[in-house]
């Protein structure tokens, strides 16, 4: 039996595999054992079901800026403590933390560091209500972490501008203004979960992928670009970004499926020229990387960078720009060239289920984890198929170029 026809023998095992016993995604944050039957709507349902956090469970949440304002309010009076993240945008995953901004009145309001030191000593001070503190100093935005212990959740404390809640607002109405379009970001950033592609770790943060979903929801005419927000919107500008935005009505004519859309985000990203293009969700569509500097729509972004208070849009093998912070890219290019060329790799290979799958098999293929086994420069997944390796998706990438 010659090379091609073993290579051929071995993909249709990996899909009998799949067909046959692989109707149960194990997820590999917690032992839990999800099992998926029916059609793909109910499989959805089940999926989301099991992965987001109860209404009951976001109600107790709500507690935790309660009392950490409470708390604080004897020492900065008049402060104010606001949600942000994944528990505003309704994306929280049951393993998500609470993430809280801690607005301190006053135009200078000291270091973020200090604060959050003399944070620590207060809290400290109820340990009826918070326990097992960290203060992170190395990340880019200083942390106090902790848990809550009514709520029995991990909470993130920042004392450094209200700019995160502001832009957790602007995703959060562009996410709830399809349902089609919440429930698509919800199985995508639970897929980058399952893979260990995007988690906010050592990986790409699931923000990146979050801002894959909406951008793609643009390209399909579901939910309008930031700009578009910003357009009739008094600016606002925080740490020199204009956040304002005002909430719009926005009627689209897309009638696709859930199924049709989570298939169709792969397929349009399986041949996407990510090396030489900018995943603009401010303006809507695709920017060439060699037009990047010619955009028009970028005024205050020429302007932060002219003055000094933003540095240029740093390319990568990965290019998402911020909803908001126009000079940022989320994929963090500098650290994570690896981790961005798995993604492209999974982004095909799921584009590659949904074309040979049915819809009733589609949605356990592309959340089996993959299996931790190399075979010549092929991974094989449990039960996804092949795909190439990291050599071949760079090779790609250069190629286009």
């Amino acid at each position: 039996m010659d090379a091609c026809v073993k290579n051929k023998v071995m993909e249709n095992s990996v899909w009998a595999i799949l067909l046959v016993s692989s109707m149960c995604v194990v997820h590999q944050t917690h032992a839990d054992r999800l099992c998926l039957t029916g059609n793909f709507e109910h499989q959805v349902a089940t999926v989301l079901s099991h992965i987001r956090l109860s209404d009951e469970r976001l109600g107790n949440i709500s507690q935790v800026p309660r009392d950490l304002e409470r708390l604080f309010q004897h020492h900065w009076p008049g402060c104010k403590v606001l949600r942000f993240g994944s528990t505003i945008t309704l994306l929280a995953l049951k393993s998500s933390d609470v993430d809280c901004f801690v607005d301190i009145p006053g135009d200078d309001i000291g270091d973020p560091q200090a604060l959050l030191t003399e944070a620590l000593a207060i809290l400290k001070n109820h340990p009826n209500l918070f326990e097992h503190f960290v203060l992170k100093q190395s990340v880019r935005v200083p942390l106090l972490t902790c848990k809550h212990i009514p709520a029995n959740i991990s909470v993130d404390i920042s004392v450094s501008g209200p700019f995160a809640v502001n832009s957790s607002r602007v995703l959060s109405h562009l996410l709830h203004l399809d349902q089609r379009g919440l429930d698509l970001a919800r199985i995508l950033k639970y897929w980058g979960t399952v893979h260990d592609l995007a988690n906010g770790k050592l990986t790409l943060p699931s923000y990146a992928v979050v801002l894959m979903a909406v951008f793609y929801l643009q390209q399909k005419n579901i939910v309008p670009s930031v700009a578009a927000l910003q357009q009739n919107a008094t600016p606002y500008e925080v740490e020199h970004w204009n956040t304002a935005f005002l909430p719009i009505e926005y009627h689209t004519d897309n009638k696709e499926t859930l199924y049709e859309l989570l298939g169709g985000f792969f397929t349009y990203y399986s041949d996407f020229d990510f090396r030489n293009t900018v995943i603009s969700p401010y303006v809507g569509y695709p920017i060439k990387i060699a037009d990047f500097d010619k955009m028009t729509n970028f005024g205050m972004y020429k302007r932060n960078v002219a003055n000094g208070y933003a540095k240029p849009f740093p390319f990568g093998y990965l290019n998402i720009q911020d909803n908001l912070r126009h000079s940022e890219n989320v994929a963090r290019p500098s650290d994570v060239q690896r981790s961005a060329l798995r993604l492209i790799r999974h982004v095909r290979a799921a584009a590659r289920m949904y074309r040979e799958l049915s819809s009733e098999e589609f949605l356990t293929a592309m959340l089996v984890p993959e299996k931790r086994e190399e075979t010549g420069r092929k991974t094989i997944f449990w039960g996804g198929g092949v795909i190439g390796s990291l050599e071949d998706c760079m090779r790609h990438q250069e190629k286009n170029s």
